[in-house]
């Protein structure tokens, strides 16, 4: 698995609140949008994030692409609650080659990575 990862897509995000006694608590959102997947929306694309803060792993998340619909956000990081120190996100993507069983010769996967915050007010 890790060598397959290494061979596969890697985007790091670093986010955290401001350290202004004023900021506001706010939950993070992290997506992958397909743009082109016909073909690839397969168990065997893969993907991974791990969010680490301090050295410390504070989140994780994986899944595959299997029911992915081009132009539709799939939720990697969902509702993660920004400390004021930097959190790094990891955001891998892979094809595991013990997964593929039929041929996926001259297809392509593209996709957007994007990110947005919420304020927290109460119960989210």
């Amino acid at each position: 698995r890790d060598e397959m990862i290494s061979l596969g897509l890697n985007e790091v995000l670093t986010y955290s609140l401001n350290d202004d006694t004023d900021s506001v608590p706010a939950a993070f959102n992290i997506y992958i949008t397909p743009t082109s997947i016909d073909g690839l929306n397969i168990s065997a694309l893969k993907w991974e994030v791990t969010g680490t803060n301090n050295g410390e792993v504070v989140y994780t998340n994986n899944g595959d692409f299997i029911t992915a619909v081009k132009d539709t956000a799939i939720t990697i990081v969902d509702k993660y609650e920004l400390k004021s120190t930097d959190t790094t996100f990891n955001i891998y993507i892979w094809l595991d080659a013990s997964l593929i069983n039929t041929s996926i010769n001259n297809v392509n996967f593209t996709a957007n990575i994007t990110a947005d915050t919420v304020q927290i007010t109460g119960n989210y």
